[in-house]
């Protein structure tokens, strides 16, 4: 991977050095894309509806499940996204309900 390449995409880090990953990293170029892409052309409930749209959607979303686990080497059907790393952390944790083992 080029160094140089990844960093075009992220329009940010030509003026600052960003180190705040732990609070919110920042979205490359192809993500927000992405994004726009879904609220402007086919913004649906993903797996919930019967319409073109929400197929659309739906395959999407599938596909980008797919690219992930190739890019990570996880098998199919087995890669998990979540919204942060807390989130993350308790879907695999032997101690989801902590509050038990404090007591």
């Amino acid at each position: 991977m080029n160094i140089s390449d990844i960093r075009k995409d992220f329009p940010m880090l030509e003026n600052v050095a960003y180190l705040d990953n732990a609070a919110i990293s920042l979205s490359p170029e192809p993500v927000i894309h992405a994004m726009n892409e879904f609220e402007h052309l086919y913004r649906a409930n993903v797996g919930r509806a019967v319409h073109r749209l929400a197929k659309f959607a739906s395959q999407r979303y599938l596909s980008a499940h797919e690219k992930i686990a190739g890019f990570i080497g996880g098998e199919n059907g087995t890669t998990v996204l979540t919204k942060n790393t807390t989130e993350a952390i308790n879907m695999v944790s032997p101690y989801q309900n902590y509050k038990y083992y404090l007591s």
